[in-house]
């Protein structure tokens, strides 16, 4: 894989277990914040890790993994 990085790029990479419990649109709305309140790679990083732990708990977040799960079951 190859990537193109210019500066003031920001990378989000993340573990299948982070990934499958934020949605896209929750990083997008928490990486402009996270720079708006200057925090540093690390807090932002927290703050995303914090939101995939709480809907990885909650039985009713709509999630990816919980969309994934659906349409397997509707197979």
């Amino acid at each position: 894989m190859e990537l193109n990085v210019e500066k003031d790029d920001i990378l989000i990479v993340g573990t299948d277990g982070m990934l499958d419990n934020v949605n896209e649109s929750e990083i997008e709305e928490i990486v402009p914040r996270g720079i708006d309140k200057k925090l540093k790679a690390e807090e932002l990083a927290s703050q995303i890790v914090n939101i995939a732990l709480y809907n990885s708990f909650d039985r009713f977040a709509d999630t990816p993994f919980a969309r994934a799960v659906e349409r397997e079951c509707l197979r």
